[in-house]
């Protein structure tokens, strides 16, 4: 969704292009606005059209501006789309790279820091505002990086090929090493975190000592951020989901006997066929949507394990408003 104009989604598609589209009052219809293309832009150089397909991208704080990767490309480029319906063309410019080919990337949900995944294991953060990198690790990962997704401000979650979460601490600025769950012998293909708004403030930064930040995941890790577990009842806690090449999704929580475990509350497997891929919990947390090979999307009670028939959809969407 386009912030600031929440009734506007942006779409890319395989050519390199574009697309805006209006969502109908209902929430069920996608209008379609317009389209343009992207013109890259060299230092001294004549723009060039960007053919190539988009692999991920990301709305910034700026009006309409725009950060993406291309498949199998190694920059992460930066874009303003055009606000004027007549205009076709947008200009694009290198905001960060990486040695080896990008992977995935996320930002925060203020959009002021951007973490980033190579397929050499390498891991990035940098800051939005300007590009400047904040911190980088090398071999941060046993496997190609294949998801990412921030828990709350302060946490990082990175899947991999080999289907290991690893979890990193970014309350710094800094990469930290926190932990790692062996989720399955398959890929990981999407992660979704929820952190209750009531727990935010109570979150302190994790106390990591210099001798820390080498340790890897194998080491002690720094105190984890999720001290402060407990929630008003009836609402969802911290939660964690990631879903797997074969559709199965597992979704945990911290454990509460031990700061540095998490418990699996369920897992969602039944009638999934295909890798499962946009996993998002609704802003409540009482949901948890995805895309499926098998059906074009399904919606889980997140506190019940019950998956909805499509004809259900706009009963539930409502908890998506504001994702």
């Amino acid at each position: 969704l386009v912030p600031g104009a929440g009734d506007r989604l942006g779409l890319a598609d395989t050519f390199g292009h574009f697309h805006l589209s209006a969502i109908s009052s209902d929430g069920c219809e996608l209008v379609p606005a317009w389209s343009f293309e992207l013109q890259y832009c060299e230092a001294g150089g004549s723009p060039l059209p960007v053919n190539r397909a988009v692999l991920c991208f990301e709305f910034l704080r700026g009006p309409w501006e725009v950060v993406f990767s291309q498949q199998l490309g190694e920059r992460i480029m930066f874009c303003r789309l055009p606000m004027d319906e007549g205009q076709k063309t947008s200009q694009v410019f290198q905001f960060a790279f990486h040695s080896a080919p990008i992977t995935c990337f996320r930002t925060n949900a203020a959009r002021t820091t951007l973490v980033s995944a190579s397929s050499d294991g390498t891991l990035k953060m940098t800051e939005t505002s300007g590009g400047a990198l904040l911190d980088h690790v090398r071999n941060a990962m046993t496997a190609v990086p294949t998801a990412l997704a921030f828990l709350g401000p302060v946490m990082v979650a990175c899947g991999s090929s080999d289907g290991v979460v690893s979890l990193w601490d970014v309350s710094a600025n800094r990469l930290v090493p926190s932990q790692r769950l062996a989720v399955s012998p398959m890929a990981i293909t999407s992660i979704a975190g929820f952190v209750p708004q009531e727990l935010l403030s109570q979150w302190s930064p994790a106390r990591a000592s210099t001798d820390q930040l080498d340790v890897g995941l194998i080491g002690t890790p720094p105190q984890p951020p999720w001290m402060v577990t407990e929630t008003s009842a009836g609402k969802a806690p911290v939660m964690l989901a990631a879903g797997t090449a074969h559709g199965v999704t597992h979704v945990w929580s911290p454990n509460p006997k031990d700061d540095f475990d998490w418990a699996l509350k369920f897992s969602l497997c039944e009638g999934v066929v295909g890798p499962a891929v946009g996993l998002t919990f609704s802003p409540c947390g009482s949901f948890l949507a995805s895309i499926t090979g098998s059906s074009p999307l399904w919606v889980a009670c997140a506190a019940a394990c019950a998956k909805f028939h499509p004809a259900m959809l706009p009963t539930v969407m409502q908890h998506f408003a504001c994702n």
